[in-house]
């Protein structure tokens, strides 16, 4: 059940996310179904759409937003199930009780995050940081450091991997609907698995497909209860 809910959520997304033409939105009302407005939507902002769909779906909740807790709490979340029973802080500024800290706690030891005494959960994450982090979540760590590291070999290899689709930076910084785009093309991008000792290949999943199980396909809904009368 959890599964057909997701996917309907997703389907209703798609089914408003209409590129570049004119969409009617209907208000059901007690009586009757009554035409709202009628727009033009980016591609981008179709996009976003899906994302807040499928996000909030598979998350169970609203995105965290922007701070680097919830960023890489999110990324964490949408990875793997975090099972993580902390007995010590992880970082100096982060409480073992925090709502986020088994996620934060997972990120360190997955290597999506480095060690170091303060963590500064509630500061803005950086363009570079969220790219660096959803890289390495995806297994492309190793060759973002090829391409150079630090920290345009990671935004390069984000490139490679089309993470970066529709996602902008201003003077270094994150958006909260970039980083939901972020978090949307890091579900939809191929994973890196390991193949051996030291080699390691892009598989053909998604991430979607591994964690989740679900399969993405592209279309139209021509017609829904919201959008036929």
């Amino acid at each position: 059940m959890k599964l057909i809910n997701k996917i309907t959520s997703l389907l209703i997304a798609l089914s408003v996310s209409l590129c570049s033409f004119g969409v009617v939105f209907a208000e059901e009302t007690e009586n009757t179904v009554s035409a709202i407005t009628e727009t033009e939507i980016t591609k981008k902002e179709a996009v976003l759409l899906e994302a807040d769909a499928l996000l909030t779906s598979l998350l169970g909740r609203n995105v965290r937003g922007t701070t680097r807790a919830g960023f890489i709490s999110d990324v964490t979340e949408l990875n793997m199930n975090i099972t993580a029973d902390i007995k010590v802080p992880d970082f100096n500024d982060v409480k073992i009780d925090r709502v986020e800290a088994p996620a934060i706690h997972t990120a360190l030891s997955m290597g999506y995050i480095s060690k170091g005494d303060t963590f500064r959960p509630d500061a803005e994450i950086t363009f570079y940081e969220a790219v660096k982090v959803v890289t390495a979540a995806l297994g492309y760590e190793e060759y973002a450091k090829f391409l150079g590291g630090w920290p345009h070999g990671y935004v390069m290899a984000a490139e490679k991997a089309g993470l970066l689709e529709y996602v902008s930076s201003s003077d270094g910084k994150l958006s909260a609907d970039d980083a939901k785009i972020l978090l949307l093309n890091m579900l939809n991008a191929n994973t890196v698995e390991l193949t051996g000792n030291i080699w390691r290949e892009v598989s053909d999943t998604s991430l979607l497909d591994k964690r989740f199980s679900i399969y993405r396909t592209d279309g139209i809904v021509k017609e829904t209860p919201l959008n036929s009368y």
